[in-house]
């Protein structure tokens, strides 16, 4: 497939059509927004937008007013392709804070069969609440900054029927060394990834790619079609070699009604 093809199929599917079990999707004029049930979460997201420069400020007033009233702070993603082609400076000026920039990627699973394999190292399935508390003390020691929400979002993602959200950590000699986790996204072609963090006295000995291949060999038993990662400047010259191509780019605006809660 085309990748301007495949970027239109990404942003119908993933990005307009589809849900997520523990939020609700909302649209108005040119936006979709998800709001979770639970008001006390960490975030809300406008995930999709199809602006004019005649009705954007206005669209963008409209979420703001929508998550101030629900107290809770929330993150316009951004990606390249999305008009009006001001819209990150009118974000910044409606007191918008920007954040880092991925690069979108894709990949076929029809296109490569080698993608799926056993894992070459000891990678766990996260099925009970103590691997969930050692994969949220990693990320917290990678990123130095807590991340406890891992505890309490992503095991309430975890306990869902059908199992959208799947978690996996990745061993060295017994001790958890690297995590990552992939979400399928119900009704579409598409599955997406997330995590795949190393402890850095574990880096370069072929964990993100083993974490990488037991997820494609999960969304491929499934029936999925393609994967999709916003990569960053170190896990894309890795998906490149395994077949990743760029579809756009994607920067986080982030909008903090109160106390700044990452």
């Amino acid at each position: 497939m085309h990748p301007d093809e495949l970027l239109s199929l990404f942003d119908r599917q993933v990005r307009f059509e589809a849900e997520d079990p523990l939020s609700d999707r909302q649209e108005s004029p040119g936006v979709v927004r998800i709001a979770p049930l639970d008001e006390g979460a960490r975030w809300g997201w406008v995930i999709w937008s199809d602006l004019t420069e005649a009705n954007a400020d206005a669209a963008i007033r409209a979420q703001v007013d929508y998550f101030v009233a629900r107290g809770q702070n929330f993150e316009w993603k951004l990606f390249a392709h999305d008009r009006p082609a001001d819209l990150g400076a009118r974000l910044l000026r409606h007191r918008f804070v920007e954040g880092e920039s991925e690069t979108v990627m894709a990949l076929d699973l029809r296109d490569h069969a080698d993608l799926g394999g056993p894992a070459p190292h000891d990678v766990r399935k996260v099925t009970d609440d103590a691997a969930l508390r050692e994969v949220a003390r990693l990320e917290t020691t990678i990123w130095g900054n807590p991340h406890n929400w891992i505890v309490t979002e992503l095991g309430a993602e975890l306990l869902l029927p059908g199992e959208p959200t799947v978690m996996y950590l990745a061993y060295i000699d017994g001790q958890p060394a690297a995590a990552a986790w992939i979400r399928f996204y119900e009704g579409t072609q598409f599955a997406a990834l997330f995590g795949g963090s190393t402890l850095p006295e574990y880096r370069e000995r072929g964990l993100y790619t083993a974490l990488l291949q037991v997820r494609a060999a999960e969304a491929r038993r499934r029936g999925y079609r393609f994967l999709t990662v916003d990569a960053g400047e170190m896990s894309r010259p890795i998906l490149e070699k395994r077949g990743f191509i760029a579809l756009t780019t994607a920067t986080e605006y982030k909008y903090y009604v109160g106390q700044k809660r990452d």
